[in-house]
């Protein structure tokens, strides 16, 4: 689809990522996770009561907590987030058995 010849029609792409990180470091992911938290003005005290319970149950949550999609397209000319959604868990996963694409995604 042109959207250059229509320039009034709206377009919208859904990115879909799947990202695995290492943990490295769980006292300072879980340190930041809740500093994030109790300095978060856009939550209510019982939102943020229950991430911080969330945090110190399930080391996933922390990284939840911290990663924000729309800092992704930020510098992206053109282009407005709308919607995000995002979820971490703890998977199993072994770095020497999945192959690694290379940087043409191959």
């Amino acid at each position: 689809m042109d959207i250059s010849a229509n320039s009034s029609s709206r377009s919208f792409v859904r990115i879909s990522l799947e990202l695995i990180v290492e943990l490295t470091d769980e006292e300072a992911l879980r340190a930041a996770a809740i500093e994030s938290v109790r300095t978060a003005d856009y939550l209510s005290d019982e939102m943020r009561a229950d991430a911080l319970e969330a945090i110190e149950e399930d080391i996933a949550e922390a990284v939840t907590h911290l990663i924000d999609p729309h800092v992704l397209i930020n510098d992206v000319p053109g282009v407005e987030a709308h919607e995000a959604e995002w979820v971490s868990e703890l998977v199993e996963y072994d770095p020497d058995a999945v192959p690694h694409p290379g940087p043409d995604g191959a």
